[in-house]
């Protein structure tokens, strides 16, 4: 009878075991969080494991003029279920179909798939001296994706006011445009300057406007996806065409014992001015990055201290 007994419950175990079929991962949940101009983030979660370990997750992608998933990309695994993964490398205004896939030793589970059209690209000419600048979509907003280097005139480096280009202490533009600091960062414009600018159908954006650009992001450590190359890895990806670079800027001060000193943070951080004033009319508001930290801040700075200008499209 005891014989019998331990059979029987061997039976049960073996039984029961086999009904414990491994199979490949779900993923009931799937988003993608950003699309720009060149990419997208995209977040997962995996519900079930299939009854064994991950071995692989990650993100594959397709245009719509594509039968099969031709592209892809690994997730890190961080040892949660949650999985996030930026993408880029993506032409513009393209529609793709993107999904998320986990892997187990039984196989790959994948989640729905997923369309997106990319944002928008492209250049526009200034009439004033005929520069080309690149422009790029975020959101709803159409953004210079260049600094302006518009130059007319060039101040003396330590006037209170005017345009100005990094390191430049003379008052030449002919001079001015031949420094590596001018073809590559454009010009640091005073306050003043720079609420009259920009090109026709171009203006400086507001506070509340660079806010929106802001929010379009995120808010929260998305810093990279303004900043191109220059910066340094990790400090940028640029994935939304955006490339902000470290152009540093001029600041005025009383200089009684040459040589002086009216340039900095070059190749550290940058600042854009808003038209927006403060409360006291004795500062303005402008939205800075830099590799010193990692979320945007908007900041103010004295009227009289050149800052860089990215132009927004008018409505």
């Amino acid at each position: 009878m005891r014989v019998l007994k331990t059979i029987l419950i061997l039976f049960l175990i073996v039984s029961l075991s086999e009904c414990k079929k491994e199979v490949p991962p779900t993923i009931p949940y799937f988003k993608v969080k950003l699309v720009t101009a060149a990419g997208m983030i995209c977040y997962g979660t995996i519900s079930s494991d299939g009854g064994t370990r991950v071995i692989e997750r990650g993100y594959q992608w397709k245009t719509d003029e594509e039968e099969y998933f031709q592209h892809g990309k690994k997730a890190f695994d961080d040892g949660t279920n949650s999985f996030e993964t930026i993408i880029g490398g993506l032409s513009p205004n393209t529609n793709y179909y993107v999904r998320a896939y986990a892997t187990n030793s039984e196989g790959t589970g994948y989640s729905e798939e997923v369309p997106i059209t990319t944002l928008c690209n492209g250049t526009f000419t200034d009439d004033r001296d005929g520069k080309t600048y690149p422009w790029v979509e975020m959101g709803n907003q159409i953004w210079m994706a260049e600094n302006l280097s518009y130059i007319p005139y060039v101040s003396s480096h330590t006037d209170d006011d005017g345009i100005f280009v990094y390191n430049y202490q003379g008052t030449s533009v002919i001079e001015a445009k031949s420094t590596t600091e001018f073809n590559t960062y454009g010009c640091l414009y005073s306050f003043e300057v720079s609420l009259n600018v920009c090109p026709d159908g171009w203006h400086l954006p507001s506070q509340e406007e660079w806010d929106e650009l802001d929010i379009y992001l995120g808010k929260t450590n998305q810093i990279n996806l303004l900043r191109n190359t220059r910066w340094g890895a990790p400090f940028s990806n640029n994935l939304t065409l955006f490339s902000a670079l470290p152009a540093g800027y001029h600041i005025h001060e009383n200089c009684l014992y040459p040589p002086c000193i009216n340039f900095n943070s070059l190749g550290v951080e940058t600042s854009f001015w808003s038209s927006s004033l403060t409360s006291t009319n004795l500062n303005a508001i402008a939205f800075r990055l830099s590799s010193s930290f990692e979320e945007i801040i908007f900041t103010q700075y004295g009227l009289s201290q050149g800052l860089s200008v990215r132009c927004i499209r008018d409505n």
